[in-house]
This record gives structure tokens, C-alpha cells and sequence, in this order.
């Protein structure tokens, strides 16, 4: 996968879990919310059941066991006839008015929606243990107009209830004792568009910051392919003006050597060396196959000490055999990282090779250093370290950049030692054999 898949990659995980967080903190605050809006809800409705509590006055208990204990005796009194003389009676639409009444003045500005019902549910015949209530066919007392469809228990109620009932027929007095059971419940039946209101501001923010990380992303995207593109012509050129060197230097060769030898002759070749040289480190091409013996790494470490006599240049060389580098592949990597200190300010360069089982390298100076933060970036192609003194040292970036194709094309690693003010150490490791 390419840097721009890994990028979309990346990115893709992480929205998705800025997505993922988004979403459960809106579902946290939509729980939230809900249980805050059913808790003052709840709040209303027990106000209301107190104030109902005094209204009622021990509404009708008595009264109406009386009655399911005549019609229990009558036997055969459907549940039709009971909910009949129970629900629809005007006392229980007095008391659904008067709760309609007190739930909109408790309810007004708002904007709750709450249904209320207080009803028995259970009532026991204690001397004839039975229930005398239907099945699921509770007595409502009273409710508001809204109906509860699923409901929240505010409370239950559970007593006793002795009922003397004379028999007028028979001349006998009849004593009833029975456990009524009775709950009030409540719901905030608009509860989910008030919490919708509530939450549409969060949401849209939400949204809002989702939608403007994507744009950044996508218009982030097209700056760094389009500075790809630019960097990607830049190399282009710079490649092709150093292919079109080539002939006006070999021009200069010739002509050179085919002149009387004099002071500005010398003068030349020594310009004509520099321009191949520096052609040579922005496209070089193996094109030998000879291996480098002792004598001719010796005799090279000599050329560097008197190209670069600023620098003091020591070296040690244990040399028990070659069997794959060559002259050029060596002369290449140790010309640009000893050209590389002494550009970038170091006094001291010390060379260690050893040739064994493998060919290690190590070239170390007293030099500018390489930050941390840069090291990864100094084997790109044209690249130089963003630093004020670098403005100074002229360079194209390429000489680091050699090193390591080089390094990897005999399967080899490179690896950097250094800090800023600290110097710099190359440790190079090769395979040895064929």
C-alpha cells in the first residue's frame, strides 16, 4: 500500500472512531435528558396525586366493594356490568375533570404532555379467598383525557378494608373483609420531541465538526498531491539538466586535452572534475564490476586527505578478503559522507573498514550533527535539513541519498548516529560473500 493508502487508511479509523464517540455521547445525553424530563415529570404527577388525594376524600373504597360483593352474590355479574357502574359513573368523570384541570395548570409552559391514572387493580375476598376483581380488569378511580400507553409506577397502595353490609331482604348483617391493592402510574407522553429538541443543537454541532474535518482532509489531500507533483517535475529537471551536461563536459575533455598543457589547462581540469562529479552524485550508474583490494582503499583515503585538507582524516583497515564490493561502490559512499563533514563544519573524520565475514563501515565526525526529528528524511532524494545554516552550504541533497541506493543494492543497511551540535556517525553493514 502507497503513502496516500496508508494516509486514507489512517484517517478512515480514526473518523470512524471520532464518529463512533460522537454518537455515544449524543446517545448518553439523549439517556440523560430522558431521565431528566420523566424525572420532572414524575414530579408533576405526585403533586397532582396529592392534590387529588384531598379532593377525593376516601373516594368511593367502601362503595364500590360493596358493590362487587352484591353483584358477586347475584352471581353471573359480567365485567361489562362492572366497569359499567365503576368507570362511567359521575363521580369518576368529576374526578377525570378535575385531574385534567389540575395536570394543565401544573403542566402550563412547559410543554409536557403527562398522562396520569390512579386505579385499583386487586381486590381480595378475605373470608371467601377470593379475587373478586377480573383478570387484567382494573378499576380506574380516575385518569386524564391522555391515555398511558406503557406507564412508570409512582406508587402502590395496599390496605384492609372491613365493609358491613346489612341485608335488608333477609333481615341479617353481613361483615366483608377483603386487601384492595391500588398503583398510580404516569408517562410523559411527548417525551422523545422534547428531548429531540433538546438534543438538535448538539447534534448539528456534532455534524458540523464531521463535515469540516472532512473538507480539511480532502482539501489536505490536494496540497500534497500537488506538492508531489511539483517536487516529482523539480527532480525531472534537475536530472535532464544533468543528463545535457554530459556532452558540453565531454566537449570540454577533449578540447582540453588537445591544448598545450599550461597553468589554466591544469585550471580546467579541475573545474571539468567537478562538474562530473557533480553530475555524476544526481544520476550514477554502476558500470564496473572490479572488486577494491586494500592497496587501492589506501591509495583512496589518500585522494580524500588531499582533496579535503581542512579536515583531519584518520583511518584503520582490516582487510581479510572482498568477494562483492567494488572499487566505485566504495569510493562513492565514502566520497560523499567525508564530503558531507566537511560541508557541514567538522574538523575530525575518522574512517574504520573491515572486511571479513562482512564489510562493516563506520565514519564518524565532530561535525553540525543531523537532528533526531530529520534523520528519516536525509536519505530522500534532493532533500536538506531545514535549518538556518544550511542556507550557507551549497548542495543538491543527493549525496546521502547515493549512500544508501547504494547500500541497498548490495542488500546492505545504513544506520545514522547523531544530534544536533553532536556530530555524526554512518555505520554500514554489507554482506561479504558471492
Amino acid at each position: 500500500m502507497n503513502k496516500k493508502g496508508n494516509i486514507l487508511l489512517l484517517f478512515s479509523c480514526c473518523f470512524l472512531i471520532l464518529l463512533g464517540l460522537q454518537v455515544f455521547y449524543i446517545h448518553n445525553s439523549y439517556q440523560l435528558e430522558e431521565k431528566e424530563l420523566n424525572r420532572e415529570a414524575r414530579l408533576i404527577a405526585d403533586s397532582v396525586l396529592v392534590e387529588m388525594e384531598h379532593l377525593k376524600k376516601g373516594m368511593r373504597e367502601d362503595s364500590l366493594i360493596k358493590h362487587l360483593l352484591k353483584l358477586d352474590t347475584q352471581e353471573r355479574a359480567t365485567d361489562k356490568i362492572i366497569q359499567y357502574n365503576l368507570n362511567l359513573s359521575k363521580s369518576t368523570e368529576h374526578f377525570n375533570q378535575l385531574i385534567d384541570q389540575l395536570m394543565e395548570q401544573r403542566t402550563k409552559g412547559t410543554g409536557f404532555r403527562i398522562a396520569l391514572k390512579n386505579e385499583i387493580y386487586s381486590i381480595n375476598d378475605l373470608r371467601l379467598k377470593k379475587e373478586l376483581l377480573p383478570p387484567e380488569t382494573p378499576i380506574v378511580l380516575y385518569e386524564t383525557k391522555d391515555k398511558i400507553e406503557k406507564g412508570n409506577l409512582i406508587n402502590e397502595g395496599k390496605w384492609n378494608s372491613d365493609v358491613h353490609h346489612q341485608n335488608t331482604d333477609q333481615s341479617t348483617d353481613e361483615y366483608y373483609k377483603s386487601v384492595i391493592k391500588s398503583r398510580s402510574m404516569f408517562e410523559l407522553l411527548n417525551v422523545r420531541s422534547l428531548i429531540i429538541q433538546k438534543i438538535i443543537p448538539l447534534c448539528v454541532i456534532s455534524l458540523s465538526i464531521l463535515i469540516f474535518l472532512l473538507y480539511l482532509f480532502r482539501k489536505t489531500l490536494k496540497n500534497i498531491e500537488l506538492q508531489n507533483r511539483k517536487i516529482a517535475q523539480l527532480h525531472t529537471t534537475i536530472d535532464s539538466i544533468a543528463h545535457e551536461l554530459n556532452t558540453p563536459i565531454t566537449t570540454l575533455k577533449f578540447a582540453i586535452a588537445s591544448v598545450q598543457e599550461t597553468t589554466s589547462t591544469h585550471l580546467l581540469e579541475r573545474q571539468v572534475r567537478k562538474l562530473e562529479h557533480i553530475v555524476a552524485s544526481i544520476h550514477t550508474v554502476e558500470q564496473t564490476t572490479d572488486l577494491v583490494t586494500e592497496q587501492e582503499i589506501k591509495q583512496f583515503i589518500q585522494q580524500l586527505k588531499n582533496s579535503y585538507p581542512s579536515l583531519t582524516i584518520t583511518a584503520t583497515i582490516q582487510f581479510n578478503k572482498n568477494e562483492r564490493l567494488t572499487k566505485q561502490a566504495l569510493e562513492l559512499i565514502l566520497s560523499n559522507l567525508v564530503d558531507n563533514s566537511s560541508k557541514y563544519k567538522a574538523n575530525n573524520v575518522e574512517i574504520r573498514l573491515s572486511f571479513g565475514t562482512r564489510v562493516e563501515l563506520l565514519i564518524t565526525d565532530d561535525g553540525m550533527g543531523i537532528p533526531k526529528e530529520e534523520q528519516q528524511h536525509v536519505f530522500e532524494k534532493y532533500y536538506r535539513i531545514s535549518r538556518t545554516e544550511n542556507h550557507e552550504i551549497n548542495g543538491l541533497g543527493v549525496g546521502l541519498y547515493l549512500v544508501k541506493n547504494t547500500v541497498e543494492r548490495y542488500n546492505g543497511t545504513v544506520e545514522i548516529i547523531s544530534g544536533s551540535g553532536k556530530g555524526t556517525t554512518f555505520k554500514i553493514a554489507l554482506p561479504n560473500e558471492k
